[in-house]
């Protein structure tokens, strides 16, 4: 399963890779789906990456739901990043997400950053293929506007903003 989605940031390519690539671990602080965030500290680091990757946990309870986040790919000169991530304690039948980004400068003050999800699901989530690919067309166009929001604003999207006022 295929799923592309890009969104334009009117800031500069510099300020979107920072906290896209370079602040990786720390996306939980704008990601509404995401309830924190923690660097991982086992596995082998890429060349050139800041770190080995993230964990994604979607509630506060340690054995809940979590994407675990390895970068695979990691380029700053041509701003490109790959993750592989493998989802733990979710209902999805989800084998393995090769999730590929990259940024591309369109002007001094604007940016596009575009995504591109491999989604490999197991035999049994391709009965319910149109439901999980309507879930991550949603997910993806949400984080993107997240990320667009707080890279513009600097503040939180209202999604997250709703969440954390939650807890």
């Amino acid at each position: 399963m295929k799923v592309i989605k890009k969104i334009k940031i009117k800031q500069p390519i510099d300020k979107v890779w920072k906290i896209w690539a370079e602040e990786f671990d720390k996306a939980g602080i704008w990601m509404a789906q995401v309830d924190h965030t923690l660097q991982k500290t086992n596995g082998t680091k890429v060349e050139d990456a800041p770190m080995i990757g993230r964990v994604c946990n979607f509630t506060p309870n340690p054995d809940g739901a979590k994407a675990i986040e390895d970068i695979i790919m990691y380029d700053p000169v041509n701003y490109k990043m790959n993750l592989r991530v493998v989802a733990e304690n979710v209902p999805i039948p989800l084998k393995q997400n090769i999730f590929e980004s990259s940024l591309k400068k369109l002007s001094d003050n604007e940016t596009e950053i575009v995504i591109d999800a491999n989604i490999e699901l197991k035999w049994n989530g391709y009965l319910l293929y149109p439901i999980i690919k309507n879930g991550f067309n949603k997910s993806y166009g949400e984080l993107l506007e997240e990320l667009k929001y707080f890279i513009e604003k600097g503040i939180v999207h209202p999604r997250k903003q709703k969440k954390i006022d939650a807890a």
